[in-house]
This record gives C-alpha cells, structure tokens and sequence, in this order.
C-alpha cells in the first residue's frame, strides 16, 4: 500500500505493484522495479563475483588504518574504499582470485619506498613484526614524508597488519605488532606507501614478499 501526502499531485512513500515511492535528496521521486531478478552463473560472471569478493575482503581489513588515509582524500566523487575496490579487482587472477603482488593499496604521484631494498624481521611465533627501509632519498621524497606499512598474508588475502603513517622515511623503520602470530614457511606481502606529511599527496604503494624460516 502507498500513501499519497498533499493530495493526489503530492509525493507518495510505499509500493504499488512495481513502483516505489520515496525520497532522493529532499525530492519525491517514483522508481520502477525489475519484473524479476536474474542471477547469470556464467563461469565468467562466477569469476568476476568471486573476484569481487575477495577484493572487498582485503579492503574491509585495510579500511581504517589505509584506505581512510591513503584514498578518500583523492578518490573524488566516490568513496576510498569504492575507488579501492575497482582498482584492485580487474588485476585479479586465479581460483580463488589471489595475485597479491598485483594489489595497488596506494596510487599518487610521490616517489615510492624502494622495496627491493627493504628487509622484515619476525620469528615463527611472535605477532611483533620489524621492517627497515633505505633512507636514502628518491625522486620528490622528503624524510618527513609518512610511510605506511601493511601485510597481507600471500595465500588467503587476510589483512595481517597495518602501521598508519607512525614512523617517517628518515625514521627507516617501524616496530608494530600483527594480529596473530604467524608460522614456519607462512609467506607474507609486505607493502609499502608514502604520504606527503600536510596530506597533499600518496605514492604507488611498493611490496615484497617475506617468508617466516625461523
């Protein structure tokens, strides 16, 4: 049942039949409802859900500490976390969908942290996790710059741990502890991303992967 406010010319809320009437942004509107709802299960359209998935898996366990800082101040007219999720899920390959390396967890225009020249220390049943970086300075860097650290674990996607901007690039590391304490021959991605101390800007976010041996 719908009810018509201001008489039959004025704005109505509820439902007849397919139309609805409600309210977009302090205005009456109708909208019309599909007849039915399909649900394809391609394997195409199963790849792309399972996709889809996961990328809003790994953007769930990044959203405070990463994708608040790092996205929503560029994002535009969308939300981080949305702008995050259609990045990340076309690059996605596999069954399940897991390409760590292919993540983008930032994108902007400062000089990244050069990652192939970072290390992390961490011992088979101890969350606390240490990774060092190069100090030495790259393109438009400034050691005041704020360097952000999270680790994914390489198998499952499951978000492990974020360092939001506590420690700069002059520091050239930072001590935070992971969610749990990680095993023998667990392989994790360590990524990295930078952002301009005032907030004007982020890099392209770097990564390397780390393996638990001891």
């Amino acid at each position: 049942m719908a009810i018509i406010s201001r008489g039959i010319l004025g704005g109505f809320r509820g439902k007849v039949a397919n139309v609805v009437g409600t309210s977009w942004k302090g205005r009456a509107v109708m909208k019309s409802l599909p007849l039915s709802v399909a649900n394809p299960r391609s394997t195409g359209q199963v790849a792309q859900r399972t996709k889809f998935s996961f990328c809003t898996m790994i953007a769930s366990g990044l959203l405070s500490g990463w994708i608040r800082p790092l996205w929503n101040p560029f994002s535009g007219d969308i939300s981080g976390y949305n702008k995050f999720v259609s990045v990340n899920t076309p690059p996605l390959t596999g069954n399940p969908p897991i390409d760590i390396p292919a993540l983008q967890l930032s994108v902007g225009s400062l000089a990244p942290i050069d990652a192939s020249n970072a290390t992390a220390n961490i011992v088979a049943g101890d969350p606390e996790l240490h990774v060092l970086w190069d100090t030495g300075l790259v393109g438009n860097q400034l050691a005041t710059d704020r360097v952000y650290v999270a680790v994914i674990e390489s198998n499952t996607g499951e978000v492990l741990g974020v360092s939001s901007g506590t420690s700069v690039i002059g520091d050239g590391q930072v001590l935070f502890n992971l969610k749990k304490e990680l095993v023998l021959a667990q392989h994790i991605r360590i990524f990295f991303a930078v952002k301009r101390a005032n907030g004007s800007a982020v890099s392209n976010s770097t990564s390397f992967d780390k393996a638990i041996l001891s």
